[in-house]
């Protein structure tokens, strides 16, 4: 969706592990992953688009929260 309005997004490796294990429980396997992404990435991204604190041509860098 981001390439679509020419917003690049890079992700540290450090972040993406902690996706993982964020969105991981030995119940539910990897199905809280999606509600990480949504709740973690994809809300606050959209945001951001809509109040115009990101646009086309942006690179936004994610890297976890210690």
């Amino acid at each position: 969706m981001l390439d679509n309005l020419g917003i690049k997004l890079e992700i540290s490796p450090e972040a993406k592990e902690e996706l993982a294990y964020s969105g991981f429980t030995p119940k539910y396997g990897a199905r809280p992953l999606l509600g990480i992404i949504r709740n973690q990435l994809r809300r606050p991204l959209s945001k951001k688009i809509i109040a115009n604190e990101i646009s086309k041509g942006n690179t936004v860098k994610n890297h976890p929260e210690r």
